[in-house]
């Protein structure tokens, strides 16, 4: 599946970003809920991320994590939008 991807977001995944497994923000900060949900398979396993109510945790975040995810998610987002138009 990682071959499917385009270089610029190869590159955010690198080995530091299977690191980032876990939960981020709050579900309760905003109404309604977002979230963005990654799973990551790789040779050692799965990683898991997900992060609650991102726009609202972004501007008070100082997180280089929360920040990289965040990049991720949106270039994703955009491949996404642009296969679907395809």
């Amino acid at each position: 599946m990682l071959a499917l991807l385009p270089d610029d977001v190869l590159v955010l995944l690198d080995d530091h970003f299977l690191d980032l497994g876990g939960t981020y923000g709050v579900p309760e900060a905003g109404d309604p809920i977002q979230y963005d949900e990654l799973h990551i398979e790789h040779d050692d396993g799965t990683v898991e991320i997900v992060v609650y109510n991102g726009a609202i945790l972004l501007p008070f975040t100082d997180s280089e994590a929360v920040k990289g995810i965040h990049e991720v998610c949106c270039r994703l987002d955009d491949i996404t939008a642009l296969r679907r138009r395809a």
